[in-house]
């Protein structure tokens, strides 16, 4: 079939919910892609690998890496664009960038997540309410699609296909090549402000109206007579040197996170995270000043985080809720919280404003995050959140969530789903996943591959 080796292994979900055995080629040319004229199966490309859904991988069908797709190209000093490789990754991007006295907006949460994988989700950063989704900020793009061959598509070139491509995970074909718009450089460093709140009522305080120039983001907890306590963050550029250490990062360690020291400890290690890091918190100035890398990827150093949730994994809920519903959703979450007993290990707010298009986690209003322990109690919690999603008119990520069912999805995105399924299945090409399995894309939906139960609590 080809000369590229394949590695068969299994994949998983970055949050631990699902796995499958697939295979994995390594091509590193373009001429190596020819796999994609030969393989008679279904395929997928592959970036780093972190989506918390499984979109790169499935049973019987080939995940394409893009790890050898890793060259920024050219820098373009006429439009002040960058022409970079599916496969670069945003910390290696960013440093190439500094360097030109050059940034990139929206900026995702660690520095591994690749240029192809965002475009494939079309992410959103801290920043969202000021720098949009990375959908934004990119130029054009140039595909290789099976039979079909090279195409480019920009807004003013094969438009219905460059939309399509935006949050498209990865099922038009792979990327071979993204255009990025860049800013100069704002500042030398990051100002972070620090608030302490009581409760939600007093960070939507701040978050209502938001300055365009701040970036706000929040951590809480859901205790008795205070849900919602915790901090808000102000982050904004400053004229204030300082000293950056060399840039690195250990890399995130993807499942399955067998270590048998947190396998027995996991549930009060979970526990402990939201008091340990509130002390820690506690005790640091209310204002910092921090270097942009530092600042830009808060997970760099934090890597930990995810092991501390063992074999089960960590499952998370990500949802946009409309600034009109939001009082009545988080009295009905809090009265949920109580009534389960939830013990979320992060819980966190971001302002969003946009348009909703396809499947992209897009639109106006205030998104949650939780984070909880992957168990049958949680499980049991993020049903009644997908109850409460549909009643109040959210919108789910589908990226953040394996075990999202299709009936929520359909619910909250309706007429978007549709147009989506409609435009992927018109391209009729060999690409799926066990996410776009899950979406009914192509074929009819089918059980969900190997689900991990969680523990019981």
């Amino acid at each position: 079939m080809m000369n590229l080796p394949i590695e068969e292994k299994q994949l998983y979900s970055f949050d631990g919910f699902q796995s499958v055995r697939g295979q994995v080629v390594y091509p590193e040319k373009q001429r190596d892609l020819q796999v994609l004229n030969k393989f008679t199966g279904n395929m997928i490309p592959r970036g780093a690998g972190l989506s918390y859904s499984l979109a790169s991988a499935d049973k019987d069908v080939l995940s394409i890496s893009s790890e050898g797709f890793n060259r920024i190209l050219e820098f373009k000093a006429a439009t002040q664009t960058v022409l970079v490789e599916s496969g670069v990754s945003f910390g290696q991007l960013l440093k190439f960038l500094y360097a030109k006295n050059r940034w990139l907006h929206p900026i995702p949460g660690y520095p591994d997540i690749t240029i192809g994988g965002a475009i494939g989700f079309n992410v959103h950063g801290k920043s969202q309410f000021q720098s949009g989704v990375f959908a934004d900020w990119v130029e054009s793009i140039t595909l290789l699609q099976p039979e079909k061959g090279l195409t480019t598509a920009s807004r003013f070139e094969n438009s219905e296909l460059f939309e399509l491509t935006m949050g498209g995970m990865g099922l038009t074909g792979f990327i071979l090549q993204a255009e990025i718009r860049t800013v100069p450089l704002p500042d030398k460093s990051i100002q972070r402000k620090r608030h302490k709140i009581q409760n939600f009522d007093q960070a939507l305080a701040l978050f209502k109206n938001p300055d365009s120039n701040v970036a706000l983001f929040s951590w809480h907890t859901f205790k008795d007579g205070r849900f919602g306590a915790g901090f808000v963050y102000e982050d904004s550029f400053s004229p204030i040197e300082v000293r950056a250490k060399a840039f690195k990062w250990k890399g995130l360690h993807h499942p399955p996170r067998t270590s048998a020291f947190f396998d027995r400890l996991k549930v009060l290690a979970t526990r402990l995270v939201p008091f340990v890091y509130g002390i820690q918190e506690s005790l640091r100035p209310s204002i910092a000043t921090l270097d942009i890398f530092t600042a830009a990827f808060p997970f760099v150093g934090k890597e930990i985080y995810h092991n501390l949730f063992g074999r089960s994994g960590v499952l998370e809920y990500q949802l946009l809720i409309p600034m009109d519903r939001l009082n009545k959703f988080l009295h009905e979450l809090e009265v949920r919280v109580k009534d389960l007993e939830i013990r979320p290990t992060m819980v966190s707010l971001k302002r969003f404003r946009g348009q909703r298009k396809f499947l992209t986690f897009n639109g106006d209003g205030l998104c949650l995050s939780i984070d909880v322990l992957n168990s049958r109690h949680s499980l049991k919690f993020f049903a009644a959140l997908d109850f409460l999603c549909t009643k109040y008119g959210c919108l789910p990520n589908i990226s953040k969530d394996s075990r999202l069912p299709l009936k929520v999805i359909k619910a909250t995105y309706g007429v978007e789903y549709e147009l989506f399924k409609t435009q992927i299945e018109k391209l009729a090409l060999p690409f799926s996943s066990a996410l776009s399995r899950k979406l009914g894309l192509n074929i009819e939906p089918l059980p969900e591959p190997n689900a991990n139960p969680g523990l019981e609590l």
